[in-house]
């Protein structure tokens, strides 16, 4: 499939409502949300989607040009320029903050160490 424009910014869109960031990278969780995003993309009927697997490493290259064009100019005021950076800023935030795990695993893991405790008392 040849990427364009219109196809770039719908797959901005679809990634920020998402919010792949959530969870950690590399894990099943991750990988349903970007599963669900590739479906999504291929029912889109503004424009023709015919994306398998390649959509997580499309936007991984969109976000690195993105993050090089802030190194080097201004970024404009366009619809798709506000998004990346958008979902740049909330994508560090996330990785700072460990934020990128899921209330579940937090749950659990505050259970598991209570047990811990618990265990040794």
């Amino acid at each position: 499939m040849e990427w364009t424009e219109a196809h770039d910014l719908i797959l901005a869109k679809e990634v920020r409502a998402s919010e792949p960031w959530i969870f950690k990278p590399r894990t099943v969780d991750q990988g349903k949300v970007w599963n669900a995003t590739t479906d999504r993309l291929n029912d889109e009927t503004s424009v023709k989607f015919q994306v398998k697997k390649n959509v997580q490493e499309h936007f991984k290259l969109l976000l690195d040009k993105f993050k090089a064009k802030l190194s080097g100019a201004d970024i404009e005021d366009s619809e798709m320029d506000i998004l990346m950076e958008e979902i740049s800023e909330k994508w560090e935030e996330a990785e700072a903050s460990d934020l990128s795990c899921t209330s579940k695993e937090k749950a659990d893991s505050v259970f598991v160490r209570k047990v811990k405790i618990f265990r040794r008392v």
